[in-house]
């Protein structure tokens, strides 16, 4: 069959026109951007995060040494077994919300 430039075939890849190439053209420029500014996001939040520091872990880390040296003071058994308490509270949350 003879190719007529009537024709309604329409190709993304290989336009025909010079209208088509230029929406083409905007349509993988459009996409461009929005993948760098969305992945450019989330790369920057990964660069620049800081850790949070757990106010549980914290005390349990300072009170498990004298633990597992022996000593049984009660405050000691307290604040471990509360900061233990806190943080099995959280995973709880997010397991079972």
């Amino acid at each position: 069959m003879e190719s007529n430039p009537n024709d309604y075939h329409i190709s993304f890849f290989k336009p025909t026109t010079d209208s088509a190439r230029r929406n083409r053209n905007m349509v993988i420029q459009l996409v461009l951007i929005w993948a760098i500014a969305i992945f450019g996001f989330q790369v920057s939040l990964k660069i620049l995060e800081k850790p949070t520091p757990e106010a549980a872990w914290d005390i349990f880390q300072s009170v498990w040494g004298e633990i597992e040296a022996g000593s049984t003071d009660p405050d000691l058994l307290k604040k471990a077994s509360q900061s233990a308490l806190s943080v099995l509270g959280k995973v709880g949350q997010d397991i079972c919300p």
